[in-house]
């Protein structure tokens, strides 16, 4: 065999290796949301930061997010900037969730403070944590086949790289050059300002998720494959940068890639953004 054969052959392993380096990370689907927020339509397309990274509080490494989202409506008088911290998963395996009724209170003050709307005004209940066709159920429980240490569970670490995430980027301006320009536009119009900040999971697809009511476990599960997405409810304990114990209440979009449409059609941009609309319009 010659030497140009030979280094042929060597290229062409590296390159069966690269091909199943790529089909076995989950870095292509997390390409295909980046590639599908950028895509939208001028009014509603999403600048996007690509796996920035952030410091642990608890364990001083340097972790990242898979992205982190931002889109703008500038009005004539107010500005509303949209941030998702989003953690992309392939489909898990099957994956029970147990559904029971939100903490309302805490669910209400959450949105409150999402939107910076004062206490009593009624758009509010216009947030997409509180306008429920479902009752007001979130994931209180989830569990996986096969059994794992919760740390090594798919869910337990999307939800805790992208709490982290937002908790850390929350009090920064702008992630995008995009989002620099906008912010200057802010300024120099001195517009009132609305930033909602939303922590997501985005999996490929809810083909392996089941549905179990804490209130009604002798049912059968339910498929949620049909579903455009759902929310998980945790209180979250952490460290702040002065490493002093915290606990915030959140709550967390877990999105159906294959209905994305309709879940920032329904919730992100309807919701949110017509009720602040109703508030500030004519």
């Amino acid at each position: 065999m010659t030497e140009k054969n030979k280094n042929k052959k060597k290229t062409q392993k590296g390159i069966e290796k690269a091909r199943e380096i790529i089909e076995n990370s989950g870095n292509s689907f997390h390409y295909e949301v980046v590639q599908y927020l950028r895509s939208r339509s001028d009014d509603k397309k999403w600048e996007v930061s690509i796996s920035p990274y952030y410091s642990d509080n608890v364990t001083g490494k340097a972790r990242e997010v898979d992205i982190i989202a931002e889109s703008y409506r500038i009005k004539e008088e107010y500005a509303i900037k949209l941030r998702l911290f989003i953690e992309c998963k392939k489909s898990a395996s099957e994956t029970v969730l147990w559904f029971d009724k939100m903490e309302y209170e805490k669910a209400y003050n959450l949105a409150k403070e999402n939107m910076n709307l004062p206490e009593g005004n009624k758009i509010i209940n216009s947030h997409h944590y509180l306008d429920r066709e479902d009752g007001g159920k979130v994931v209180k429980i989830f569990d996986s086949a096969p059994s794992r240490n919760q740390e090594n569970d798919p869910f337990y670490k999307a939800l805790n790289q992208s709490l982290s995430a937002l908790i850390s980027f929350r009090e920064e301006s702008f992630f995008t050059e995009e989002g620099k320009e906008k912010e200057k536009i802010i300024r120099q119009k001195n517009l009132k300002k609305y930033i909602l900040n939303y922590p997501l999971i985005v999996l490929q697809n809810f083909n392996h998720l089941y549905r179990v009511d804490i209130d009604n476990t002798e049912n059968d599960p339910i498929s949620l494959k049909d579903e455009d997405s759902f929310l998980i409810e945790i209180n979250y304990a952490y460290l702040d940068k002065n490493n002093k114990s915290c606990c915030e209440y959140f709550l967390v979009d877990v999105v159906n890639f294959e209905k994305i449409d309709v879940f920032l059609a329904n919730k992100l941009e309807s919701c949110e953004i017509r009720g602040i609309d109703r508030v500030e319009g004519p």
